[in-house]
């Protein structure tokens, strides 16, 4: 496995051979899921992309700098796993799930059956791409990129 988290960059070049998944999800207001879900892949061949930083700074730009990074990143992977947790809304991942759902990237849908927009997700899922089997349990999303991954 391939692990990048932000703010680091690399080129794109480094993870050519490898298929690359982006973690979307929330990075405030709940559980940090995204480091220790990117290890469940250290036996792969994955290049993992984990928006969510161990550590914020103070300048006034990192917003800005985050968007950017979360932008490119999201259309550098092959693939978009999103893990809707239940402590927050998250509108910024509900906006990226809609924002990719009609390309045609490979997505992987999981959220907490707790979440308080999880009859939304299901049925613009379901209208959108009724190929995607949302799942409730971030053991369940493994197992669908695992599955992905051969």
């Amino acid at each position: 496995m391939k692990y990048l988290e932000s703010p680091n960059n690399c080129n794109v070049s480094e993870f050519v051979d490898m298929q690359s998944i982006f973690l979307a999800g929330g990075i405030f207001g709940c559980e940090p899921w995204q480091f220790d879900f990117a290890k469940r892949f250290e036996d792969t061949n994955l290049f993992v992309v984990n928006p969510r930083r161990k550590k914020w700074g103070k300048e006034e730009n990192e917003a800005r700098r985050q968007i950017k990074w979360e932008y490119f990143w999201l259309n550098n992977t092959e693939a978009v796993s999103f893990w809707f947790a239940p402590e927050t809304t998250q509108p910024i991942t509900l906006y990226e799930l809609g924002r990719m759902i009609d390309k045609k990237y490979t997505i992987f849908v999981g959220m907490h059956p707790n979440y308080e927009r999880k009859f939304d997700v299901e049925v613009q899922v379901e209208l959108a791409r009724p190929d995607i089997e949302i799942v409730y349990n971030l053991d369940q999303l493994e197992n669908q990129i695992r599955r992905w991954l051969t």
